[in-house]
């Protein structure tokens, strides 16, 4: 047999051997260094996750809002632009009536005066009574249309003002809204004229 050969896997054995018999471990050192640079990426990594998960949930309240926000000017919009001009009422002598309280007296598209308002709670709520004569402080609604509860269940009305756009039959409605789950905020303006009334049945 070649000497050299032999002498080789000899060699090659007792690198194995010692490899398998060996007891050296981990330093001290060696494992405070990997817990710290465990630590270090793990602190890394939740600040990367943090703000992500910051903008995910600011990204998400912004678009809630949104739409909770177009679903609602829809209603205001669709119900002031419509807004009938005969039969002078509310304050005895105009048709829409911009009450000083922020709220919004009319008459709908049906002929029927209706009272448009936010709630304590946030809530759009549209009053509508039926016609006779007794004064508007005194009368009962005869029906209250407002949004299911589920629909306010993320957001809620910080702010719904209509104002009239000089000596036009237009108007602008401003909407804000606010989220419940942190300080974010959406609002939207929206101009529009309302097509059954003249600027002097608005007041």
């Amino acid at each position: 047999m070649d000497k050299n050969f032999t002498e080789k896997n000899s060699k090659e054995r007792n690198f194995l051997h010692k490899i398998r018999t060996s007891k050296k471990g981990f330093t001290l050192v060696e494992v405070i260094v990997a817990f710290a640079l465990t630590g270090i990426l793990f602190v890394a990594a939740s600040a990367v996750f943090g703000v992500f998960l910051k903008s995910f949930v600011r990204v998400t309240g912004i678009s809630e809002m949104e739409t909770a926000a177009r679903s609602i000017m829809e209603t205001v919009t669709g119900e002031l632009e419509r807004a009938a001009g005969k039969d002078a009422v509310l304050d005895g002598s105009t048709p829409l009536w911009l009450a000083g309280d922020g709220t919004v007296w009319y008459r709908n598209f049906e002929g029927k005066t209706a009272h448009m308002l936010v709630d304590e709670s946030g809530e759009l709520l549209i009053a509508y009574y039926e016609d006779d004569q007794t004064a508007l402080e005194q009368r009962e609604p005869e029906l209250v249309w407002q949004y299911s509860e589920k629909f306010y269940d993320k957001c809620y009305i910080h702010k719904l003002e209509t104002v009239r756009i000089q000596n036009q039959n237009l108007l602008e409605v401003t909407l804000e809204m606010k989220h419940r789950g942190g300080d974010m905020t959406y609002s939207m303006t929206r101009m529009f004229a309302c097509y059954n009334l003249e600027a002097g049945e608005i007041a």
